[in-house]
């Protein structure tokens, strides 16, 4: 097979630093065998190429397109970077700029065309039109993405965040009929999950008080700030003023929980004095909920998962986490929680909480044995291969219909996988005198979905 390990573009200001470590963590752990077994380049950026000569390190069989070639092919010496990467991601490019990206493209790829385009991500557009005969397969993480649920992966043969598969085909999938076995094994997981998490959570006597303050729970897992998966999602330009947003719109006796992501803390930061937006935020909302001890566990958004009645969501994977609990997904974005989601909004939150779940069950069965891939399956470097190939032929025969994944694991498997990989961690984190003692000793498993994503593991680190 010729294959496109595409890493780029990533206008990123906060991730520009990471980019060969990323580069790095796939071609020498998750692409390895794909490198060594099939035709393949790699299209880079400028900070890769620059970053791996300065470390001596020897990049190979790449394509690299530097960001004065995108200035001109987009004709303003300006453009932004973390703009161009909006515009690859929804695909939303005037005529005369894609055809100046043709151009650029055909010049460095040189007639060479890709059987398989393999993003990191998110799909990029411009390769419909310049290789419609290549298959592009998104590399990103799944359901579960870190920390004490076992790390998942997903292959979306059509897009990403703001177009994944599962949009294109939601009357299928969310009416798919499931046996009564299989719904009963998920009914199961579901409750074993929750009851594992309540008992041994380290904040339970924290939310507790937040319980009998409030009527109701909202939870909002914040993202980063300019970043192009939030950005093209919603109108709102940083983290807190979303925070605020909601706030002024829900009544006094529901709580807002607001949790932080690892890598963007930002609430005690604030922009004048230490601790200025928490201060800010609780001064003026008294429905307003930091919880501090949080920021030492791993996933902090799960442990609060099973005490809450809603999700306000953009498009944090917390939304699509939290079906597995039953809860409200209240949906601030446009596309990402498209089939999963309760409301659009935040204006009617107590008819919304007040109004029977629906039945995400086939959903969900889909999401677990069908689209997301498990660390005991891709662990093995072949497995990926292997996969291509299939999605290949699948794709050269029949195209993509809703079809397209099938099952690759039982209820049963999934089931019994889940629950003894968060037993294990728990057991891991119980054992602790403290966090940083869990730190010292993650198990393989949670290695190494940290670095598949080219992050390192630290559990004291916030979600």
């Amino acid at each position: 097979m010729k294959i496109l390990l595409n890493f780029e573009p990533v206008g990123i200001p906060d991730m520009f630093l990471n980019s060969l470590s990323l580069y790095k963590n796939f071609c020498e752990n998750t692409y390895s065998y794909i490198l060594e077994n099939n035709d393949c380049k790699s299209l880079i950026s400028e900070r890769v190429k620059y970053q791996a000569k300065a470390e001596n390190y020897e990049l190979k069989n790449y394509i690299c397109i530097d960001d004065r070639e995108y200035c001109e092919a987009f004709e303003n010496d300006k453009f932004s970077l973390l703009k161009m990467t909006e515009l690859f991601y929804t695909g939303n490019i005037d005529h005369h700029i894609l055809t100046n990206l043709d151009k650029l493209y055909k010049h460095h790829f040189n007639n060479w065309e890709p059987d398989i385009i393999l993003s990191f991500e998110f799909h990029n557009k411009i390769f419909d039109s310049l290789f419609p005969n290549s298959l592009q397969i998104v590399y990103s993480g799944g359901i579960f993405k870190k920390g004490i649920l076992p790390p998942t992966i997903t292959l979306d043969v059509i897009g990403s965040g703001v177009n994944p598969f599962y949009n294109h085909y939601m009357d299928v999938i969310s009416n798919l009929k499931i046996s009564p076995r299989d719904n009963q094994i998920l009914e199961n997981l579901k409750q074993n999950i929750t009851d594992l998490l309540t008992i041994n959570n380290p904040i339970k006597d924290i939310i507790k008080d937040y319980k009998n303050k409030f009527d109701y729970l909202l939870l909002f897992p914040c993202q980063f700030n300019a970043h192009y998966s939030v950005d093209t999602e919603t109108e709102f330009k940083s983290q807190v003023e979303i925070v605020s947003y909601i706030l002024s719109k829900i009544p006094s006796n529901v709580g807002l929980i607001v949790t932080e992501h690892q890598h963007y803390p930002f609430i005690n930061e604030g922009v004048y004095e230490k601790g200025g937006f928490y201060k800010w935020l609780k001064n003026k909302y008294e429905n307003f909920i930091y919880i501090e001890d949080l920021k030492n566990y791993p996933t902090s958004s799960l442990w609060l998962i099973p005490y809450i009645d809603g999700v306000v969501n953009v498009s944090s994977s917390v939304g699509l986490l939290s079906i597995l609990f039953d809860k409200k997904v209240f949906d601030l974005g446009k596309h990402f929680n498209l089939l999963f989601r309760d409301t659009i909004g935040i204006d009617n939150v107590i008819k919304t909480l007040k109004v029977k779940n629906k039945n995400r069950n086939p959903f969900l069965w889909w999401l677990l044995t069908r689209y997301n891939f498990y660390h005991f399956q891709y662990q093995d470097k072949a497995w990926l291969n292997n996969f291509l190939n299939k999605a290949l032929c699948k794709y050269k025969q029949n195209g993509i219909n809703e079809q397209f994944y099938e099952e690759n694991i039982t209820m049963d498997e999934v089931s019994e996988y889940i629950l003894n990989f968060l037993k294990s961690e728990l057991e891991l984190l119980n054992n602790s005198t403290n966090i940083e003692q869990a730190e010292v000793k993650p198990n393989n498993n949670t290695h190494m979905v940290f670095n598949i994503l080219g992050i390192k593991i630290k559990f004291r680190r916030r979600i």
